[in-house]
């Protein structure tokens, strides 16, 4: 009869604690979740046109920038929720952040053509505040910037002119930040919406040419450059 009565009180509360487990299941649904998301948007970068001063003779020899500011981004990541409301989220992404084309001005004697493209990967861990329809999040990090620059110049004074062609590639780790948010039209189907601010420098090529004494002052900046980014996307969450 003991044993009768033991066996019944183990098994209620090993039913009880599947049932409590359950609710909490239910409750806490985004406790573990991963999410994949497709971004597009608009990007711009802190370039400067190349501007050298003549002395001696008129004018100068400067530049037009062209700028391609489209952008886009693959991410995935995940969310751990603290509480109800609150959870720590984490990302990984590649992304494309648009291309500026540095044309010459008025430059008779030939051609000087500068072009740079930024693409880079990027980690970012944050906080999330989540409710039912919508999440807002703030996530900071780090991309790895890559700038592929290929510069081409051409001297027409030649009898037959001469072109050099140069294309490099330089990466660097500058700070990332990323805020915005997603609203749930679908239990696993989001939109989202979200700002990223890539902190680096501002590139620049100035210079001063003396075209009596041949003296000549030259200031290059190939630093990568900061990025300010607007994205809006489609996230999955699983």
């Amino acid at each position: 009869m003991k044993k009768l009565t033991l066996i019944s009180l183990i098994s209620a509360l090993t039913c009880s604690s599947l049932v409590h487990a359950g609710g909490m299941g239910e409750q806490s649904g985004l406790c573990c979740t991963a999410f994949v998301a497709l971004e597009g948007g608009y990007s711009t970068a802190s370039f400067d046109n190349y501007n050298f001063d003549l002395v001696g003779a008129p004018g100068s020899i400067s530049s037009i920038k062209k700028n391609q500011n489209y952008a886009g981004r693959l991410g995935a990541g995940g969310l751990a929720m603290m509480d109800e409301q609150f959870g720590v989220t984490a990302e990984l992404g590649w992304g494309y952040y648009g291309k500026v084309t540095l044309d010459p001005n008025n430059l008779d004697f030939g051609e000087l053509t500068i072009q740079r493209t930024l693409t880079g990967f990027d980690a970012l861990l944050g906080v999330a505040f989540v409710q039912p329809s919508y999440s807002l999040f703030f996530k900071a990090g780090a991309l790895m910037q890559n700038m592929t620059t290929t510069t081409t110049a051409t001297d027409n004074f030649a009898i037959v002119a001469d072109t050099i062609s140069i294309k490099t590639n330089q990466t660097a780790a500058l700070p990332e930040i990323k805020l915005g948010g997603s609203y749930n039209f679908d239990n696993n189907w989001g939109i989202t919406a979200a700002y990223m601010l890539a902190y680096g420098s501002s590139s620049r090529t100035h210079g001063t040419f003396n075209v009596n004494t041949g003296e000549t002052t030259l200031y290059i900046n190939n630093v990568n450059p900061t990025t300010n980014t607007f994205l809006l996307g489609i996230q999955y969450t699983v």
